[in-house]
């Protein structure tokens, strides 16, 4: 959905482009350079009513390309082991069962699909033992589809609500038109069906493929595991829908990837945003994030006309609360400097619950940054220190809609020491920021340079 970044055009600073490299800093607040912030965020219809017995089916993809290794082991010791965490301490009053495809258990490679842990209810343990002992299989095609329309029928004894709950490690290889079998024998049968299929480092064409399978499906949602941090956030987030779907509803939760992947600025592996200003545009994307929903890293590019720049953000379970900047490079010298924080304290941007109208907090860092260009080198250091306060929730229009959005405010103050001297320079600026989207708009005054930049387009998986 990004469009290609078109912006600042020139080598040379002048006072129109200004406000672009000011808003790196300051102006576009701890978003750009100097603060917060990563994958559509997790979406989760909130149709169902009061539980009565829920049933559960659990599909574990044991086919061949399970076996393809990675830095945690195999997909299949990966996914097991992460789903049986996940399902283990589950509620013992639901009817559960664990369905798998592609072990060879069938003669026919596209039916091939078995139930290794009939339903029953207090289900759980055993669920979570029978994974731990699964083997990758050889069967010659994934059939994902027979396997989700055998768990449809397996869920048809019980009253419901109804889940399948999918862990695969790529698209179904048997049936061109899977989600209209699916749609069709859910209501063959009449139940009410929620699904989720998770995709655990899957090619992009694989992911494609499973997106359009659900697409297709009333209650359905494909959500994206590259790592297995994340297939535990999205499997944990799942479980906690599955569960409490009540709460889930009432609160309007969400649930995050990772703890760089927060609510008002999803760094979620994969997001982008692109931005219009005032004679330029440029372009956000997070190309990589690690860890979990405690401790967490993402990096971050920022692309305009002739450059780009990477941030290595860090965060935790109290907010995005760093950055190491990586290098800054022009399209026609290559890498012309780099970047690295030195010392920080305070969040950029604190947990989202922090986020009511009137709450204020600070935060300070300092920053190195050395470049070199055409025999021309340099060094300095800057100081800055950040005062951010937050508005009520309210309604903003841009060109993409009307979103709920708060404003947060943030008035920066910083002073550089260069070879030639030091100094100072101050800034302010007013972020819009949705939940699930990100930045929707910011207007910042740096020095009597004015900027208002402006969301376009945007993609978060």
């Amino acid at each position: 959905m990004t469009t290609p970044a078109a912006a600042p055009e020139s080598k040379t600073p002048n006072r129109r482009r200004r406000p672009l490299l000011i808003g790196c800093g300051a102006a576009l607040a701890f978003l750009c350079v100097a603060a917060g912030g990563v994958g559509a965020f997790l979406f989760f219809r909130d149709r169902l009513g009061p539980a009565e017995e829920p049933a559960v089916a659990y599909i574990l993809d044991t086919s061949p390309r399970m076996s393809l290794s990675g830095e945690e082991g195999t997909r299949l010791s990966v996914a097991q082991a992460i789903l049986a965490e996940i399902v283990r301490p589950a509620d013992p009053t639901y009817t559960t069962g664990l369905r798998v495809f592609g072990s060879g258990a069938r003669p026919q490679p596209c039916e091939d699909t078995d139930l290794v842990v009939p339903f029953s209810a207090a289900n759980t343990s055993a669920i979570a033992d029978r994974l731990l002992g699964l083997q990758v299989g050889g069967a010659a095609e994934s059939a994902l589809a027979e396997a989700m329309l055998e768990a449809i029928r397996d869920l048809d004894s019980a009253r419901g609500p109804h889940y399948i709950v999918v862990v695969t490690g790529g698209a179904d290889s048997c049936n061109p038109q899977a989600g209209e079998l699916i749609v069709s024998e859910a209501e063959r049968v009449g139940i009410s069906l929620e699904t989720y299929v998770v995709g655990f480092q899957v090619t992009e064409q694989d992911a494609a493929a499973l997106k359009t399978m659900t697409e297709v499906a009333t209650g359905a949602a494909y959500y994206d595991a590259p790592n297995g941090a994340a297939l535990r956030s999205v499997l944990g987030s799942i479980q906690r829908r599955i569960e409490q779907p009540a709460a889930v509803a009432d609160s309007g939760d969400y649930e995050a990837q990772t703890a760089c992947d927060h609510p008002y600025f999803p760094l979620r592996q994969g997001a982008t945003w692109s931005f219009s200003s005032e004679g330029y545009s440029y372009s956000w994307t997070v190309s990589a994030v690690s860890g979990d929903l405690n401790n967490a890293t993402a990096t971050f590019v920022m692309d305009f006309d002739g450059g780009s720049t990477n941030f290595e953000w860090t965060c935790s379970s109290d907010g995005v609360y760093s950055y190491d900047v990586g290098t800054f490079a022009a399209d026609t010298l290559g890498t012309i400097g780099s970047y690295s924080v030195t010392s920080q304290s305070g969040a950029r941007f604190p947990p989202a619950a922090e986020l009511e109208a009137g709450s204020s907090w600070t935060s300070e860092y300092t920053t190195s940054f050395e470049t070199s260009v055409e025999g021309f080198s340099t060094s300095f250091t800057t100081q800055i220190q950040e005062s951010h306060s937050a508005g009520a929730l309210q309604s903003l229009t841009t060109g993409l809609g009307t979103f709920d959005a708060i404003p947060i405010s943030t008035t920066t103050n910083s002073t550089s020491t260069t070879d030639f001297g030091s100094f100072s320079s101050s800034s302010s600026s007013v972020c819009w920021f949705a939940r699930g989207v990100g930045m929707l708009s910011c207007d910042s005054d740096s020095e009597g340079f004015s900027s208002h930049s402006e969301l376009v387009s945007y993609s978060v998986p």
